[in-house]
């Protein structure tokens, strides 16, 4: 018998969680936290039993391969930026915009590169299982449904 069943408030997402007697389900868009890494899942279907239910919380976290790929770029921008200045110095009696062009670019990539680190924290609830970790946006679902399948998930437990 279904208990609870929750809709995302994002059409986009689609996301569906269900909690019956025994078992809870999840369908649509949704995460699996793995080794502190968000693997995202599209239109798939899964479930945990209500006696493996560990806890609800919130997560906020910043993706560890944006910040590796800001300090790949900011390495080959002090590369670059050394190969440009060694150019200039061998022939200083050629015009070098081209070399202060690709600099430039390179400083341009790298700044941008750091403010969508910055700006790109994810929020999500998630859910823990003993097997699984399952994580839905936060902005997908409303609060109180969230709590109230929490309390359910507690009290069936």
């Amino acid at each position: 018998m279904e208990l609870l069943h929750i809709k995302s408030l994002e059409k986009q997402s689609d996301t569906h969680i269900r909690v019956t007697e025994d078992s809870f389900y999840i369908e649509g868009n949704y995460y699996y936290l793995v080794n502190k890494e968000f693997r995202k899942v599209k239109g798939a279907k899964d479930g945990c039993p209500i006696k493996e239910y560990m806890g609800f919380g919130t997560l906020r976290k910043r993706s560890p391969k944006k910040l590796l790929q800001f300090f790949f770029l900011a390495i080959v921008l002090e590369f670059v930026d050394m190969v440009a200045g060694k150019i200039g110095d061998y022939l200083f009696f050629m015009n070098t915009d081209l070399t202060s062009y690709i600099v430039n670019t390179a400083a341009i990539l790298c700044l941008l590169q750091g403010v969508r680190l910055f700006f790109s924290k994810k929020k999500v609830y998630e859910i823990s299982f003993l097997s699984k970790r399952f994580c839905v946006d936060e902005k997908d679902f409303n609060e109180q449904d969230i709590n109230k399948m929490n309390e359910v998930m507690i009290k069936l437990r």
